[in-house]
């Protein structure tokens, strides 16, 4: 879909459908997975990655002060537990 025509072309259509299929057979597949004891479901969320600190935007600024923080979430199913992990660019 393009920003100024709400109704998507056909070639979009194909691929939000097998985008749709493609969904449902990693769902039922995990469903299989969670059902058998000998198996551990593992679902991996890589977050945003966040700038910090927050200082204005101008160019001189954002090159010379910035640092980059990667969010990493994961979920273990059958535990239900989660982790997520904070690391610095450095």
């Amino acid at each position: 879909m393009g920003e100024n025509n709400p109704t998507p072309t056909e070639e979009e259509t194909e691929r939000y459908e097998i985008h749709v299929e493609n969904k449902k057979q990693a769902y039922q597949a995990r469903e299989w997975d969670l059902e058998c004891p000998m198996s551990t479901v593992v679902s991996f969320d890589p977050q945003q990655i966040l700038p910090y600190p927050r200082l204005k935007d101008t160019k001189q600024t954002f090159f010379k002060s910035r640092m980059i923080c990667y969010n990493l979430c994961f979920f273990i199913s059958k535990l239900k537990q989660g982790y997520c992990y904070l690391r610095s660019q450095g």
